[in-house]
């Protein structure tokens, strides 16, 4: 399970997926000596590394673009130096 956790890819929404791999990874988990308050008493389960993949921050500032257009003035009156 934790294999296909790591191997699995989800874009465009957020997940637990992270969360779910320290829950297999935890120690107590897997010598199976939990109970139903094992999360809360293992808060750093939350401490997650929310990665943004590169696809995904081309992919944000491209909609930023779209939506609001770009950051700095486009227009200029400048000639270009030759024509083809």
């Amino acid at each position: 399970l934790h294999r296909a956790l790591s191997e699995s890819r989800v874009r465009g929404v957020k997940t637990n997926i992270e969360f779910v791999k320290k829950v297999l990874e935890n120690e107590e988990f897997r010598n199976g000596t939990v109970n139903t308050s094992f999360i809360e008493k293992n808060p750093d389960l939350f401490d997650v590394d929310n990665q943004v993949s590169m696809a995904m921050s081309i992919v944000k500032f491209l909609g930023e673009q779209v939506v609001n257009g770009p950051l700095t003035p486009i227009g200029t009156d400048a000639v270009p130096a030759r024509t083809v």
